[in-house]
């Protein structure tokens, strides 16, 4: 399958996934606050808009911050059709510049030379000129003064001619742990949230005072210039995706300059300022999940529900105990959806290993799976159905009263030679305790 970016190392591909069932979902979930989530989104549209209006030649990116925001810029370019930019030619994801491995026995840094170095040979017009768009995320600063001291070495180790080249460069700031005390070598960024002050890249400095989203021209100091400079800084509350790979479904390879999908099954649960908070599992991993919405326009679902949701009034206390019940509900049906879907032995597997006691709506769906295979059998007990396992809905029974039915219709739909003998006129608390002298004890 063809990709929108280039990977280096080639063997750096991030795979989408598709998980054979959801029954650990539950087990596996995820918080992000939906302020916070729109905000980046609407960075990855506005990164979409700069692309589109700049048309770069080439667009370096680094694993794994600049993932979820170059990633969805991709599929939210693909969205209005600009087939040319993620043609596989323009954007390109590299190792993170601050990592200490070694790739046939260079860092990062060499390795970014090299590659690169090859690549702007390749995307230089017959004027000579070439553009490049890059960016990365940061608090400090660090992350920025890394990428530019890259891209000079790049140019300067350059085997060709030397092209004219303009690179923009946008750094999305942190807020939440941007540094807020001056510090030697450090300049100050005028924001909404503050001033921050951010190391200074090194041996380049800024034509003016720096202010959020408000483009300005960098310099080397000694007059060196090797390329045209201008730096954006886009502040915001914070970056939720930052240090949590669970929400990109990759994890980074440091010790051998590689990046590797790791997509788990969970469900992405979205707080709102307003107290409200709902959850959802869908046919994707978590990390799928997450960049192709914010890849998505907020005309689109999940984005307009979820604007309907935090455009409510702040939930009050008198509403609290009903909204409660209300979420009670829903996730009894999420939780129907996760285990009905699933093949049954999956189901079986995943609850038997399931930490705790079952929920009375996992009763009731391993009792469906149970009467569909008896059903299907013609009338045979279903297998795979262990004692360990009908032991574990007996103590969730007897936990939870609302239970009992459907555990005792599943014990006698599994154990079809021992329900014969179910004594008559009991209540349901004196069957159960009947049952826990019939099963067995694997």
């Amino acid at each position: 399958m063809a990709l929108m970016y280039t990977p280096h190392p080639a063997q750096s591909r991030l795979t989408a996934f598709v998980p054979s069932s959801l029954v650990r979902a539950a087990q596996n979930d995820v918080a992000i606050k939906f302020s916070e989530f729109l905000e980046m989104r609407r960075v990855v549209e506005q990164m979409a808009d700069d692309l589109q209006a700049a048309r770069p030649d080439l667009i370096p990116f680094f694993a794994t911050g600049g993932i979820p925001f170059m990633i969805p810029a991709m599929h939210a370019l693909y969205n209005r059709n600009d087939y040319g930019l993620v043609d596989g030619r323009h954007f390109h994801m590299f190792p993170g510049l601050s990592w200490d491995g070694e790739l046939d026995g260079v860092n990062s840094e060499a390795y970014f030379a090299r590659e690169f170095g090859s690549l702007i040979a390749g995307a230089t017009h017959e004027d000579g000129s070439v553009h490049i768009w890059t960016m990365d995320p940061t608090f400090t600063g660090n992350a920025i003064r890394k990428l530019l001291t890259a891209l000079h070495r790049t140019f300067q180790e350059l085997l060709t001619p030397r092209p004219k080249t303009s690179v923009s460069l946008l750094a999305v700031i942190d807020a939440s742990r941007a540094h807020r005390k001056p510090k030697e070598d450090s300049i100050p960024l005028q924001s909404a949230f503050g001033t921050f002050y951010l190391k200074k890249p090194a041996e380049f400095s800024p034509a003016g005072d720096l202010n959020d989203r408000q483009p300005i021209r960098f310099a080397r100091n000694g007059g060196d210039d090797l390329f045209d400079l201008t730096v954006e800084y886009r502040v915001v509350t914070t970056i939720p995706t930052e240090d949590r790979y669970e929400l990109i479904g990759a994890i980074a390879k440091k010790e051998t300059l590689g990046v590797a999908p790791n997509h788990q099954v969970g469900r992405l649960t979205v707080e709102y300022d307003n107290g409200y908070s709902e959850s959802g599992s869908g046919g994707n991993g978590i990390g799928s999940n997450v960049l192709s919405y914010l890849g998505k326009t907020e005309d689109l679902l999940p984005w307009r529900q979820w604007l309907k949701v935090a455009a409510l009034p702040p939930l009050g206390e008198d509403e609290r105990e009903s909204y409660e019940e209300t979420k009670a509900l829903s996730h009894a049906g999420l939780r129907m959806f996760e285990l009905l879907r699933a093949p049954t032995e999956e189901a079986l597997e995943g609850l038997l290993e399931q930490r705790g006691l079952l929920e009375g709506v996992e009763i009731y769906c391993l009792k469906r799976h149970a009467l569909h295979q008896f059903k299907e059998n013609g009338g045979v007990p279903p297998t795979g159905f262990r004692d360990k396992l009908l032991r574990k809905v007996l103590a969730s029974a007897r936990a939870d009263t609302r239970a009992v039915a459907d555990a005792l219709d599943l014990f006698r739909v599994c154990r079809l030679d021992k329900a014969s003998g179910e004594p008559r006129q009991q209540s349901e608390q004196e069957l159960l305790e009947w049952w826990n002298t019939q099963l067995g004890r694997d």
